[in-house]
């Protein structure tokens, strides 16, 4: 067994057929393509590097594990957090220790390249274990959230369409309540909407980050120059939506249309807004309720603690727990990072924008 950096010139065909086997719902997704992986690890800008590793068995490799290192703010000072994503196990050595080892040199190796902690967010609750052995930690869960336009497609996938129009009609009704108990006149607030492609064309969009970060303990470095790589996924299109107080960026919130299990779908990768504006969330949801049904969309799906679906008012507008979740799991590497600041969920300000999810 031999434990080395991975070179993706002489082997990315190999780690590509260990990716579709290890994650074999993405055989026929753009996921699992050369075009994603050439992306997500070497299209990055000079504030981002990515690190890969391997274990070879006779020559063959067996395993892998990748980084992405971006930059975070704790409370004024800024550290280099490793995003640990695509770790594979080959089906073949399973059980035999390699997930551990390839875990521990990996870790090391980060410490090495200046990674201050490594995070995470395992969906599959079978791979934690192997974490937590080599020092990983359970900080929380964040679960998923999802909010129904319609039932169409989820109850033709469950052979029950002819319950749909029942539904639809209840769900209606709900949502109708719903709106007349939370309405609001929100003078002075509008929403512009704009493809990630305008990027460079939203004002003050840097501003507003920076604002934003100082109401949030720990928070990823957001910028236009993040955001450029972030959003830039192949074959993929993304939505901001940007609720403006008079010419001010009072919050963002950030989509992608996608389908999970046959029905179509909207994800909120973010949703950023200042404190002051909390209580304002009705008029960025709303919008993307409305953009979405223009858009044909079945349902909203959204990964977020509770701790911030409760200060967005999610619930308010009908969003249910969908009780599938994803854990976020972290590794302290340098100690340069409280544990006490770690282990507090109200720090983190986590969505799938901080994962390689969506």
């Amino acid at each position: 067994m031999i434990l080395s950096q991975f070179k993706y010139q002489s082997s990315l065909i190999n780690q590509r057929r260990l990716f579709v086997e290890c994650f074999p719902e993405t055989s026929e997704n753009s996921i699992s393509t050369t075009d994603h992986y050439m992306w997500k690890f070497h299209s990055i800008n000079s504030e981002i590097n990515s690190y890969e590793f391997q274990c070879l068995i006779d020559d063959k490799i067996v395993g892998y594990y990748a980084a992405i290192k971006q930059k975070y703010i704790f409370k004024d000072n800024q550290f280099s957090v490793g995003l640990v994503c695509d770790v594979m196990t080959s089906k073949s050595v399973r059980g035999k220790g390699i997930f551990t080892k390839l875990g521990a040199y990996s870790t090391d190796a980060l410490k090495k390249c200046g990674c201050d902690i490594c995070i995470g967010f395992p969906i599959r609750r079978e791979v934690i274990p192997g974490h937590l052995k080599v020092g990983w930690k359970t900080i929380f869960k964040l679960p998923v959230f999802i909010y129904v336009i319609r039932f169409d497609s989820l109850f033709k996938s469950k052979n029950i369409y002819y319950l749909s129009f029942l539904f639809n009609f209840l769900n209606t009704v709900h949502k109708k309540v719903s709106a007349f108990l939370s309405f609001q006149k929100n003078l002075g607030l509008s929403v512009k909407i704009y493809d990630s492609k305008d990027l460079t064309n939203i004002k003050n969009l840097d501003t507003f980050y920076c604002n934003w970060r100082q109401e949030v303990p720990i928070s990823l470095n957001k910028n236009i120059s993040f955001l450029k790589w972030r959003l830039s996924t192949p074959k993929e299109k993304y939505f901001i939506f940007v609720l403006e107080n008079s010419e001010n960026i009072v919050g963002v919130l950030i989509a992608k249309k996608f389908i999970k299990n046959n029905v179509p779908c909207m994800g909120i990768l973010d949703l950023s807004i200042l404190k002051e504006f909390h209580n304002k969330s009705n008029t960025l949801i709303n919008e993307l309720i409305k953009f979405s049904t223009c858009s044909k969309c079945e349902m909203i799906i959204v990964m977020i603690s509770n701790y911030w679906a409760k200060k967005y008012k999610l619930f308010n507008f009908g969003f249910l727990n969908s009780f599938s979740y994803f854990t976020f799991i972290s590794k302290n590497l340098t100690k340069r990072v409280k544990n006490s600041s770690i282990f507090d969920k109200s720090n983190w300000h986590l969505m799938w924008l901080n994962s390689d999810n969506l």
